[in-house]
């Protein structure tokens, strides 16, 4: 029954489970975009948006140490096929390979900002992207060692890519 009494229960002590909380404050005006887990450590992409430099950050748990120069403009996402290897890819077609922690530049030829990308173990890769200002989508494959054009003219920008699924504007 309704006794006009209104419960005032005290939550403040109540356990709302896992809470999210800022890492750090460190990163000035960069963006960190994505992760990837190699291992017990995470990788973080990001950068300064609108002609800012990339951001590379390793998290191992407890420490975040940022790798700077890494490169002149910023980076969307991060994947790997297995441990120790991974790509990066972002901005005017900028590709960054890392295995075992060397990495080289496959930077395809494009304006359009790579927004993702999906590793295969086999080798493959896919890097999704376009402008989504001029509704332009692209998507790059890398077979044997080599990227080429998979497909372009696309209804608009491509923004995700997982396995041989591809996710966008307009399809």
């Amino acid at each position: 029954p309704n006794t006009g009494t209104t419960d005032t229960a005290d939550t403040s002590s109540t356990d709302f489970g896992p809470q999210f909380s800022m890492m750090t404050e460190e990163f000035g005006q960069s963006m960190l975009l994505s992760a990837w887990s190699d291992g017990d450590t995470a990788i973080i992409v990001g950068g300064e948006l609108h002609g800012g430099e990339a951001s590379l950050v390793f998290y191992d748990g407890q420490t975040l140490c940022e790798e700077t120069s890494v490169a002149d403009r910023p980076l969307w996402w991060i994947h790997g096929p297995t441990e120790g290897e991974w790509y990066a890819v972002g901005d005017e077609g900028i590709i960054i390979h890392s295995v075992d922690g060397k990495r080289t530049r496959e930077d395809v030829t494009t304006t359009a900002t790579l927004y993702g990308v999906y590793a295969y173990e086999n080798g493959d890769v896919y890097a999704v992207g376009g402008d989504p200002f001029a509704g332009t989508g692209v998507i790059y494959k890398r077979s044997k060692g080599k990227w080429s054009l998979f497909a372009d003219d696309l209804p608009d920008t491509v923004f995700k890519v997982w396995r041989s699924w591809f996710v966008g504007v307009g399809f």
